[in-house]
C-alpha cells in the first residue's frame, strides 16, 4: 500500500528531519556561535512529531511501536545517565508520553464512533494520560516539556486512524 499522498514520503521526511538534527548537534558542538546550524535544526522537531502521528495512525501493533520507542528510550537515558550524569530525558521519553496519549485518543475516537457504553471511559483514560504526562513533564526534565510530548497529538486530532484502509 503507497502511503505517500504528498510531494515527500514518509522517509523523504524522516532524511530531512535527520540532518536538520545533524546540523542542529553539529551547530551546537562545534560551531556555537553561527545561528544558522540552530535555525535549520528546529525544523527536525516538528518533522518527527509528524511522523510519530503518522506511525500511531498506521501501526498495526500498538504495543509493539510504543515498545520499541520505549525501550530505545530507556536504553538511552542509561547511557545519557552514564556518560553525562545528567537526569534529562532525551527526545524518545517525549514521543513515548506522545505515543501513549495517540493511543488513547484513538481508543476514546474509536469508542464515540462506535457509541458504545465504553466511550465516558475512553474519554477519562484520555484525559487520566493527559493530565499524567503534563505532571511528568512538571517533575521531570523532558525534552520540549508538555507541549513537545503534546506536538505529536496535534494531527492526531484530525486524523481518522482507518480512512487510508478505505480507500
Amino acid at each position: 500500500m503507497n502511503r505517500r499522498n504528498g510531494p515527500l514520503s514518509g522517509n523523504a521526511l524522516k532524511i530531512i528531519a535527520a540532518i536538520a538534527m545533524l546540523a542542529d548537534h553539529v551547530g551546537l558542538m562545534f560551531f556555537p556561535r553561527v545561528s544558522l546550524f540552530r535555525i535549520v535544526g528546529r525544523l527536525a522537531l516538528p518533522i518527527f512529531a509528524f511522523m510519530i502521528a503518522e506511525g500511531c495512525r498506521y501501526t498495526r501493533n500498538r504495543l509493539r511501536y510504543f515498545l520499541q520507542i520505549f525501550l530505545l528510550a530507556a536504553a538511552c537515558q542509561i547511557v545519557y545517565f552514564l556518560v553525562d550524569k545528567s537526569l534529562y530525558m532525551s527526545i524518545l521519553v517525549t514521543f513515548s508520553c506522545s505515543i501513549l496519549m495517540i493511543f488513547a485518543l484513538q481508543k476514546m475516537k474509536e469508542a464515540f464512533l462506535a457509541g458504545g457504553s465504553d466511550k465516558f471511559f475512553w474519554l477519562l483514560v484520555f484525559v487520566s494520560c493527559v493530565a499524567g504526562v503534563y505532571i511528568l513533564s512538571r517533575l521531570l526534565m523532558i525534552d520540549y516539556g508538555f507541549w513537545g510530548c503534546m506536538l505529536p497529538l496535534f494531527p492526531s486530532l484530525f486524523q481518522n486512524r482507518h480512512a487510508a484502509e478505505r480507500k
